[in-house]
This record gives C-alpha cells, sequence and structure tokens, in this order.
C-alpha cells in the first residue's frame, strides 16, 4: 500500500508541475 501511495504522490507532484508549466506558457502566450 505504502508503494501505491508513493505513486500517487509522485504523480501528483509530476503533474502539478506539468500544470504550472502549462499555465506558465498560457501566460506568455497572452
Amino acid at each position: 500500500m505504502k508503494c501505491v501511495f508513493n505513486n500517487i504522490e509522485n504523480i501528483c507532484k509530476v503533474f502539478e508541475r506539468i500544470c504550472v508549466e502549462f499555465v506558465k506558457n498560457n501566460k506568455i502566450q497572452r
């Protein structure tokens, strides 16, 4: 279970990073 939760946490961090980059790109385009 711990491994699964750790993986979910890592995925969330990566997803958050992608979201931040996406927002930055959108701001630059505007």
